[in-house]
């Protein structure tokens, strides 16, 4: 990691469907160049993935709600049963693991 492949990752973080000829324009690079970085960059796992970020309101579902779940046991099956149930739930988006005092 280098200053120009934290370039990269900040412009992909911005515009992840961005062309390589865009890219390589705003970080300095030639477009072979860049399109090497960024497949090193994928390969080594530091880029993961992209996505779509949607529009949930466009979608109908305009409102976010937090709901705090205590689970019965503390077992590891009891954790795989809610992350099951929650898995089958559409209309889950996230779920988060929080520990301490309430």
């Amino acid at each position: 990691m280098d200053a120009i492949d934290s370039k990269i990752l900040r412009e992909l973080e911005v515009e992840g469907r961005i062309s390589n000829l865009q890219l390589a324009e705003r970080v300095g690079l030639s477009p072979s160049a860049c399109l090497r970085r960024v497949q090193a960059l994928e390969a080594s796992g530091v880029i993961k993935g992209y996505r779509a970020v949607l529009d949930r309101t466009k979608l109908g579902a305009g409102v976010t709600i937090f709901v705090m779940v205590g689970l019965g046991g503390q077992l590891k099956a009891d954790a795989l049963g809610f992350e099951a149930a929650m898995a089958a739930a559409p209309e889950v988006r996230e779920c988060h693991n929080v520990t301490g005092a309430v």
